[in-house]
């Protein structure tokens, strides 16, 4: 989901972006990812309404979870 998001954001297509924030907000909700779900919320109601605020929450997003996954990896370590 995350790479249509990304595919959604460079060719400006709020549609698809939106439908994708949708689903994945759905999901995120579901399995308690609140700070998650909470950005994939600002990013559908920027596809909704304005493209420029829903690039800036999927850079957010894409910055939440790059956070996690090195987090993750330095408890691994």
């Amino acid at each position: 989901i995350l790479q249509s998001m990304a595919v959604a954001v460079e060719r400006g297509d709020q549609t698809a972006l939106r439908q994708a924030a949708h689903k994945l907000a759905g999901s995120s909700a579901q399995c308690g990812f609140t700070s998650m779900t909470g950005i994939l919320r600002g990013l559908e109601h920027g596809a909704r309404h304005d493209l420029t605020v829903a690039q800036a929450e999927f850079a957010r997003l894409r910055a939440l979870g790059t956070c996690w996954l090195e987090e993750r990896h330095q408890r691994a370590a």
